[in-house]
């Protein structure tokens, strides 16, 4: 409907529910960005589906050191010889970014696996664990599910892990990684919610990302910091 119609509709909702509104709002702008940067075959797999309100979309905007300072960003994408994007950054306050009124949230891609923090039970119950459900992750399944991958920092009754434990835990997701270089694992902060360490103390345990043998291994921008 024509903007002069949508902005009464639009203020209705806003007065109700903001936190609402933002599920339609971001999809407006996520759809204007494809509509207007995307090339014809993106479009056409995307906007229908936007439109029809079975796909939403979200706001990954600012970075850990950026705030409102925009001109501080660093995330890029970088066009690959075969057409595809390889995106190199971080992003947070991903607004809409988890939701039950839509089929899909455009962000993952195919080969993305969202690296998370769980416990050795594969009990997913709260933090990224439970967010890794929207991506494949199931009680009790450890290793690669769906487009997830958990790392465990807490043992099976739920205590925090000593880092020597968690240690080994990454080194096998790292000989994992190793031998799957189709795959792109997005790690969140492991660690640094519910178990309560620091990033200056996880981040050590992939120090071996240094040597630059894991390129589709991607860490979180404040981690690279204290490796």
């Amino acid at each position: 409907m024509p903007k002069t119609v949508s902005a009464f509709f639009d203020e209705m909702l806003s007065s109700a529910s903001l936190s609402f509104k933002l599920y339609s709002e971001l999809s407006i702008g996520a759809y204007n960005c494809i509509n207007h940067h995307a090339t014809d075959e993106i479009k056409n797999k995307y906007l229908p589906k936007m439109v029809e309100g079975k796909w939403s979309g979200t706001m990954c905007l600012t970075e850990p050191v950026c705030g409102t300072d925009l001109g501080l960003l660093k995330t890029k994408a970088e066009k690959q010889k075969d057409g595809t994007y390889k995106i190199s950054g971080q992003k947070i306050f991903i607004t809409s970014g988890d939701q039950d009124l839509t089929e899909n949230i455009i962000h993952l891609e195919p080969n993305q696996i969202f690296t998370y923090g769980a416990n050795e039970a594969y009990i997913h119950g709260a933090g990224a664990a439970r967010l890794a459900m929207r991506w494949g992750a199931k009680y009790g399944a450890d290793g690669l599910v769906g487009q997830t991958y958990g790392i465990p920092t807490k043992d099976r009754q739920i205590y925090t892990l000593p880092l020597d434990k968690i240690q080994l835990h990454v080194n096998v997701f790292l000989s994992f990684a190793f031998s799957h270089q189709e795959y792109e694992f997005l790690v969140t902060k492991i660690g640094c919610g519910l178990a309560l360490y620091k990033p200056k103390d996880i981040a050590p345990l992939f120090k071996i990302i240094k040597t630059g043998v894991f390129e589709n291994v991607i860490l979180p921008e404040e981690f690279y910091k204290y490796i």
